[in-house]
């Protein structure tokens, strides 16, 4: 063979890869935006304000979703459908709604193709007896007017247009002023709700 062909040869084996499968490897990769979420105290009978998770695909490869389960006392409604698409997301709705008082634990767990396995997030709150009024919003949630005052530990927190309940800074003494308002607002609260 010329060296002219043995050069086109090689040229066409570079460009096409030479016989060897250049095929990339496809997989979904997915990925949950929190490993755990604590929900405050809620009336047992009563449902918390929703608490969203982010269910993520960064792989190059469909996510196929064959369940998206809780365990009691928790549950989810969301938008993911039966698979989210390469670099694709879809939420998750998490409630709680206590059947009995005292802590509470739970699981949410999305079953899908992803070959790592299953993906999940531990749940957490508190049930309060029927009636004790003592209802607060956990690290996270927002805080405006229309949701219950944070738990304590917490103070409401301006970000952007929204506000959230995140933990007051001891060596704050506004952090610490923060906390004694909500604390006040949340005994107000209390005081209302028990009238009712």
């Amino acid at each position: 063979m010329s060296s002219p062909s043995m050069f086109f040869l090689f040229l066409l084996c570079l460009l096409t890869g030479c016989g060897g499968s250049s095929a990339p490897n496809t997989a979904p990769s997915a990925s949950l935006s929190a490993k755990s979420l604590t929900f405050g105290s809620e009336n047992v009978g009563s449902t918390s304000a929703p608490f969203p998770l982010t269910l993520t695909n960064s792989g190059t490869a469909s996510l196929h979703i064959s369940q998206i389960a809780v365990t009691q006392d928790f549950s989810q409604n969301n938008d993911c459908k039966t698979s989210v698409a390469p670099q694709g997301s879809c939420t998750i709705n998490v409630t709680l709604t206590p059947t009995s008082s005292g802590s509470l634990t739970g699981t949410l767990t999305v079953t899908d193709n992803d070959p790592s396995g299953p993906q999940s997030a531990s749940l957490s709150g508190t049930g309060l007896p029927t009636g004790s009024g003592g209802r607060c919003s956990a690290q996270g949630m927002e805080c405006p007017a229309q949701f219950p005052p944070c738990c304590p530990g917490l103070v409401c927190a301006a970000a952007s247009t929204r506000a959230f309940c995140e933990p007051a800074s001891a060596s704050s003494s506004e952090m610490k002023d923060l906390l004694q308002r909500d604390e006040q607002r949340s005994k107000r609260l209390t005081i209302d709700l028990d009238a009712r």
